[in-house]
């Protein structure tokens, strides 16, 4: 979550396994393995029934051409964001713009597994003194071996 009316959302395929024939299994093995970035981040900005219109609900893209992306969290601050790209085994960073939400890629971090889900915790407690000098740490978790949580998912 941004704010009360709005969120960023991470799409982790394009090609889901729900679409039937062998052209789209194929295309979603691709999409998993080999990470073709086709995935991307959209803002999901709500408003209320009482706006004009009534209730409504607008689906903005703001960072396209992800592998796998496959989780997403905010910094305390509001201007970094993190994105797990759990095909291409890193997490990408992202600036934002806290007056129009938009993203800019800043850089990414690999890690030695697939990322399936990021988590954010103030820096200050990892660290011995516990100090907080309101910087973030983001946390990864994920498989160590991508192709056999393949195997379990089928």
């Amino acid at each position: 979550m941004i704010d009360s009316h709005s969120a960023y959302v991470s799409h982790d395929h394009l090609f889901p396994k729900r679409y039937k024939g062998i052209r789209m299994w194929l295309l979603n093995k691709l999409e998993s393995v080999i990470g073709i970035p086709v995935t991307r981040v959209d803002i999901l900005r709500f408003s209320g029934p009482r706006d004009p219109g009534g209730a409504r609900l607008h689906v903005e893209p703001v960072a396209r051409g992800v592998s796998f992306a496959n989780g997403i969290v905010l910094s305390r601050d509001g201007r970094t964001v993190a994105v797990a790209s759990t095909a291409k085994h890193k997490v990408l960073l992202y600036d934002r713009d806290p007056v129009t939400d938009q993203l800019a890629y800043r850089e990414s971090v690999s890690v030695p597994f697939a990322v399936d889900n990021l988590s954010r915790t103030p820096a200050a407690w990892l660290k011995p003194d516990r100090t907080d000098d309101g910087t973030d740490a983001f946390i990864a978790a994920g498989h160590p071996h991508k192709l056999s949580v393949l195997k379990v998912i089928g």
